[in-house]
């Protein structure tokens, strides 16, 4: 992984892209995880756009993390290319009530081979699973991530439901 200022004792950087389809909740987990406040209507995000958080480890390492919202329309893709290849780990993402948006990860994950770096560090999201209306199962997620060999988390930005444990556990894996 291609740490910026890794061996600094001061302050740890890391760059995280969430990719998946529109509506999937990629907005609204990425203000859960930096304000920790939900907001129903979110403004669907246009092009690219992105926080940056600082957190302080157990150990009591400084990590500025920068978070980038990518859009899920088609049109805007190609826009992301650029971020993709200084990205140190990928959170894909499609929502249990979208069918959809989950046969597309594949189509993400593809993106993301041919354009990030070799060893980013892939978080495969479950989004929405506080939802009644669901059509896809935790189990279709979960084999899913064992044959891409991909970590996977059911969250909800909604119920604040494993927001923070996919960023924590990024860092947790690699020493940051």
């Amino acid at each position: 992984i291609n740490y910026r200022n890794m061996h600094s004792k001061k302050q740890k950087k890391c760059v995280i892209i969430v990719l998946g389809e529109t509506q999937v909740g990629k907005t609204s987990f990425i203000n859960r995880f930096n304000t920790g406040s939900f907001e129903r209507d979110t403004l669907t995000t246009i092009g690219l756009d992105f926080v940056v958080k600082e957190m302080t480890l157990e150990d009591g390492t400084k990590v500025k993390v920068k978070i980038f919202d990518t859009a899920g329309q088609e049109r805007f893709r190609n826009l992301t290319k650029n971020v993709y290849q200084k990205a140190d780990g990928a959170i894909l993402m499609y929502s249990e009530t979208d069918e959809d948006s989950f046969n597309k990860i594949d189509g993400w994950l593809t993106k993301l081979g041919e354009n990030a770096p070799e060893n980013v560090i892939t978080f495969l999201v479950a989004n929405k699973c506080d939802s009644l209306e669901r059509t896809v199962t935790k189990q279709r997620g979960v084999e899913l991530s064992r044959t891409k060999k991909l970590k996977f988390y059911e969250s909800s930005a909604k119920q604040n439901i494993n927001v923070n444990k996919e960023n924590k556990n990024y860092s947790d894996d690699n020493g940051i």
